[in-house]
């Protein structure tokens, strides 16, 4: 009986220490998950990726600014209204609006920007990096941060290992940091170019129908924004070749169905306010034009067939492409384009004028050869340079 007893007594202790153990191992790993930090699971939600340079990745309104990419790491949707995200600890820079989730092992990005009206973080963050992000809650106490530090423009911060934002030449706002994520985000922006930038015309043979800024005719190309809102050309490229950029956008926005010309000769320049000039050229016996968005990716590629001096390949308003002599650059690809073409690059009658003749001179202007030859003396009467191309006397 006696050893019966002893034996259970010892079952039992087993048993409350097993219990104890179980509960202390408990203990121990609560404890040790609220001390890690926020970026290794610390908690549900954590800033996962930033960027200081952004010159690749547009938001929905094509606008080109930083951003910091929050990241929940729970199974559960977070609510993070009215936290705030802040470059200063303490200062409650941007409080997230009612309604903000953070989607259940998910992403919201925020976009950054002091000059941009709307849903917009109002700070910037510095290129040089050594700024300190900060994650607070709604009592302002900091439940994330990180050290932002310098890179490459084009490049995008993420967690290393140890918790450091890192340098990375694959950016993915909204979706996993890896070589899948990067696919992902490369396919939505392609996505989302698409069909909102069009290659609508373009010119390979321009022999005498529409003149640069210096009176020249070359190759060009027509740009149209063919959606209801202003687009960003910032770092979208053209080329005659699949494979390398030869033309680069500055920053300018597009307006809802305005066009922008590039014209293709021997030289580039891409400075806004003036003319664009592409350093390539365009067959006249059959090219391609490849226009890319600012990640590289193709938006659309337009195979353009022979053409004969002073005609275009034109984009119709159902979509295809025509030959046509009735050349619109900067005007809808109709018949009534053509006319406002015309009746803007034609001179009316009373201004362009001949002003003076000279019949058989005795004496005075001499010619370039030193001969009294006869001339006529031309006048414009306007306000606008006149290119004398095609026209004869």
């Amino acid at each position: 009986m006696t050893n019966a007893k002893e034996k259970k007594k010892i079952v039992l202790w087993l048993i409350v220490l097993a219990i104890l153990a179980a509960a202390a191992f408990t203990v121990t790993a609560i404890v040790r998950h609220n001390q890690r930090p926020a970026w290794d699971g610390g908690y549900s939600v954590h800033i996962s990726e930033v960027m200081t340079d952004n010159k690749t990745c547009p938001n929905g309104e094509g606008v080109l600014c930083d951003w910091i990419e929050i990241e929940n790491t729970s199974s559960e949707d977070f609510s993070i209204a009215g936290y705030y995200l802040s470059d200063e600890a303490g200062k409650g820079k941007y409080c997230f609006p009612a309604g903000s989730v953070v989607p259940a092992r998910g992403y919201l990005v925020v976009w950054c920007s002091p000059d941009e009206a709307g849903d917009y973080a109002p700070f910037a963050l510095r290129k040089a990096g050594g700024e300190t992000v900060c994650l607070m809650n709604e009592n302002r106490t900091v439940l994330d941060s990180a050290v932002t530090a310098a890179c490459r423009s084009g490049q995008s911060l993420v967690r290393g290992g140890d918790g450091a934002l890192v340098p990375s030449d694959t950016p993915t706002p909204g979706y996993p940091n890896s070589e899948t994520g990067a696919k992902a985000w490369q396919e939505a922006l392609a996505q989302r170019s698409g069909g909102t930038l069009e290659l609508s015309e373009i010119m390979s043979s321009n022999k005498s129908a529409f003149p640069d800024e210096n009176g020249s005719f070359c190759d060009w190309i027509e740009i149209t924004n063919t959606t209801a809102e202003p687009i960003s050309l910032e770092n979208i490229t053209l080329s005659n070749r699949p494979d390398k950029a030869k033309f680069i956008f500055p920053a300018q926005l597009l307006q809802p169905g305005e066009s922008v010309i590039v014209y293709c000769n021997d030289y580039n320049q891409n400075e806004l306010g003036k003319a664009y000039h592409a350093k390539f050229k365009l067959s006249s016996l059959g090219t391609h034009v490849y226009m890319f968005n600012p990640s590289g990716l193709a938006i659309e590629s337009v195979e353009v067939p022979t053409l004969n001096a002073n005609e275009s390949y034109a984009r119709m308003e159902d979509g295809s492409f025509e030959i046509t002599d009735q050349f619109s650059p900067g005007y809808p690809n109709t018949e009534e384009g053509h006319v406002q073409y015309l009746a803007q690059y034609t001179i009316q009658a009373d201004t362009l004028r001949i002003n003076e003749i000279m019949a058989t001179p005795r004496s005075g202007l001499r010619d370039e050869d030193g001969d009294l030859s006869d001339w006529v003396e031309l006048y414009n009467a306007g306000s606008e340079r006149i290119y004398l191309s095609n026209y004869a006397l």
